[in-house]
């Protein structure tokens, strides 16, 4: 009986040693990143301004400019979390984007907050 149990157990063990997750690492940006809305040559200086801002030292500036009636400028400090980035405002402004996700092929990331999606792009691939 005693070596079924132990059997039993070591099974168990390896079992549980076996799927342990692979290790996701939260330092993703190393460097000050900025995204937003690439524009083209002749794009005229009115355009709705949109930006991201992520520094290595977890804060970040987002402004959305493109109401200029309910411009958003907010300063606070992101996270990972999983494969998302996650936004905490130092002020209580619940109007933004706060879930950031990376797209898998190209150098944005992108969001959703019920049907406004939000894709931007990083401004250095951008030139």
């Amino acid at each position: 009986m005693q070596q079924i149990k132990s059997t039993i157990f070591l099974a168990a063990l390896l079992t549980i040693m076996s799927f342990s997750g692979i290790p996701v690492s939260n330092e993703r940006i190393v460097k000050t990143t900025i995204y937003g809305t690439c524009s083209c040559q002749n794009a005229s200086e009115t355009t709705p301004k949109v930006e991201l801002t992520l520094n290595p030292n977890h804060t970040f500036h987002y402004l959305n400019a493109s109401n200029p009636a309910q411009k958003v400028d907010l300063k606070g400090n992101w996270a990972m979390s999983g494969k998302k980035v996650v936004l905490q405002a130092d002020t209580a402004e619940k109007n933004f984007h706060k879930n950031w996700k990376f797209d898998k092929n190209q150098p944005c990331i992108v969001s959703r907050k019920g049907l406004n999606f939000t894709r931007l792009c990083d401004i250095e691939s951008c030139k």
